[in-house]
């Protein structure tokens, strides 16, 4: 187990091999206004999309922003909040995603009458350098990453530990609130140009590759740049060892306990552990022996997997099918 932790492996190594991350371990440092740790980015060797978690205390609002050229997805894990999309505030819950197109504005805050922290993971593909810039780890006289402040500060954050804490466990559900801001009743191309507000157990159910559910994807108005998807184990049930040939993936563990196959091994995983897989690297998931609950995981995928999408028969002749969101 203790080989394929990415404190474990080097930033080459990761980069080739993949790794298991934990959303607890990371730098934590202030973007756009809110505590945010980062987890998987291109300081730890994962240059393709980046995965941070955002903890925003009641009270707290961050900036108004926009990403220029990346997609962004906020997955709320615990909590309430609101995020501004489409031009307007949204209450969201544990469970629902956000789903911001490159340029699009938005942000988040918790209210002052909030007794919890409103956390979030995010997904920005592909990864922006300028908000690195504004943590100190890019120099701003030169666009080239600072590798041995980023060692430092990580260095200091396994011995200290987060400052925060750790995380309080996931409370992911179904919700339908907003209906005018949900995927399911908006056009593809709509979402594709303004977003849209999903939820983790709403979304295309493959009918050849089960358990997968497909959330955020182009035939549900995904730009191509950041996809989504979700399966839900069943005690002992294996979602196939498999590889994605151009699609790097970032899975995390939403409840329970369950397994991770990485390159050559199953490894124990549980809430709030992240697989980490590059393109062409065998992983896998599967329900525990050891436990009778469900094993949600959820994977960010940069760009969306089209292999798992023809397999499900979703795409053809350069199309993408819109199934029901179920």
């Amino acid at each position: 187990m203790a080989s394929y932790l990415a404190a474990h492996r080097g930033r080459d190594e990761i980069r080739r091999r993949g790794a298991i991350f934990n959303l607890n371990q990371g730098i934590d440092t202030l973007v756009f206004g809110i505590q945010t740790r980062l987890v998987v980015w291109p300081g730890v060797g994962c240059t393709e999309s980046s995965v941070h978690v955002l903890t925003v205390k009641p009270g707290e609002e961050s900036e108004l922003y926009s990403l220029g050229m990346s997609d962004e997805a906020f997955v709320c894990l615990s909590g309430r909040g609101e995020v501004f999309l489409r031009d307007q505030w949204a209450g969201v819950e544990a469970g629902d995603l956000a789903y911001f197109p490159a340029g699009v504005r938005h942000a988040v805050r918790n209210s002052k009458a909030n007794a919890r922290d409103f956390i979030i993971a995010t997904c920005i593909s592909p990864p922006n350098l300028d908000l690195y810039t504004r943590t100190g780890f890019v120099s701003s006289d030169r666009p080239q990453f600072n590798f041995d402040a980023i060692d430092i500060a990580l260095k200091n954050a396994l011995s200290r530990g987060s400052k925060l804490g750790r995380l309080p466990p996931n409370d992911t559900h179904l919700n339908e609130s907003h209906p005018d801001l949900r995927a399911w009743n908006l056009e593809a191309a709509d979402v594709r140009r303004h977003g849209a507000l999903f939820n983790i157990y709403k979304g295309a159910k493959s009918p050849v590759v089960i358990p997968l559910r497909l959330i955020l994807w182009p035939g549900h108005g995904g730009s191509g740049l950041v996809g989504y998807n979700c399966v839900v184990h069943q005690p002992r049930q294996l979602f196939d060892i498999h590889v994605h040939p151009v699609s790097p993936e970032r899975i995390l563990c939403l409840k329970g306990k369950g397994l991770f196959y990485l390159e050559d091994a199953w490894i124990e995983a549980e809430e709030h552990d992240v697989l980490v897989a590059p393109a062409g690297v065998q992983h896998g998931t599967a329900g525990s022996e050891q436990t009778d609950g469900t094993f949600v995981c959820a994977g960010f995928a940069t760009p969306p997997q089209l292999d798992l999408i023809l397999a499900s028969g979703f795409y053809r002749d350069g199309e993408f099918t819109r199934p029901p969101f179920e």
